[in-house]
């Protein structure tokens, strides 16, 4: 199910529809800020996923990796 990224041309809110199919009809679809129906679909960032390894090299964690620093402060707040 994609989810598009719209802003309306009326009150400038900028807002986010799901959709069931890959059509889209902008005349049916409303601003849910002021139910105009002057909007304009957005061009958003492509979805990405979180991986836990590292992105240097193959390794599945950044303590196997080469390109590691050998010792890192904690972050504050973190132990």
């Amino acid at each position: 199910m994609p989810m598009y990224e719209f802003s309306c041309r009326k009150c400038g809110n900028v807002f986010e529809e799901l959709f069931f199919s890959s059509k889209i009809d902008l005349k049916e679809i409303n601003c849910p800020a002021c139910n105009s129906g002057r909007i304009e679909r957005l061009m958003s960032a492509p979805a990405s996923t979180l991986s836990s390894g590292c992105d240097d090299c193959s390794a599945s964690s950044c303590s196997g990796c080469s390109t590691a620093p050998a010792a890192q402060a904690p972050r504050s707040g973190m132990t």
